[in-house]
């Protein structure tokens, strides 16, 4: 058995699949980013969630992933903008909001572009993806 097929419990997706139909531990779903069904499941099974840390991780990665929800760049779609919301509901209930959407945006975009610490083999290997697939049908990456 391949290391992660005895530990993955569902595999979530953003993007069209090629299959016709996913097994049944892939959660497949055209939003503009992961983290939206990510947290939309966390929501489901433990509505009392107010770890800031997560909120802190799915605010970042909406806003970058949909690049701030901005209509122009088709990626947004309504389940993005309600999940945070309400990511943005529950950390405000923490204080402010520690930065507005575009800070943040342009903050994380400025940090994801820099490689000025990264070797040449990082360079080289920085977003290589290779996977095979296991028996449970999740491709390990």
């Amino acid at each position: 058995m391949h290391l992660f097929c005895a530990i993955v419990y569902k595999v979530y997706d953003h993007h069209d699949v090629e299959r016709k139909s996913p097994p049944e531990r892939f959660v497949v779903e055209k939003v503009g980013s992961c983290s939206t069904l990510v947290a939309e499941e966390i929501f489901r099974t433990r509505p009392e969630v107010k770890d800031l840390s997560f909120l802190h991780l799915v605010r970042a990665a909406i806003v970058v992933d949909t690049v701030n929800l901005d209509p122009a760049r088709m990626k947004t779609t309504p389940k993005d903008v309600s999940i945070l919301e309400r990511v943005e509901g529950l950390l405000r209930t923490e204080g402010p909001l520690p930065e507005t959407r575009e800070v943040l945006l342009r903050r994380l975009s400025h940090a994801k572009g820099d490689v000025s610490s990264f070797s040449t083999d990082m360079l080289i290997r920085k977003d290589v993806k290779v996977g095979q697939k296991c028996r449970s049908g999740v491709e390990e990456r």
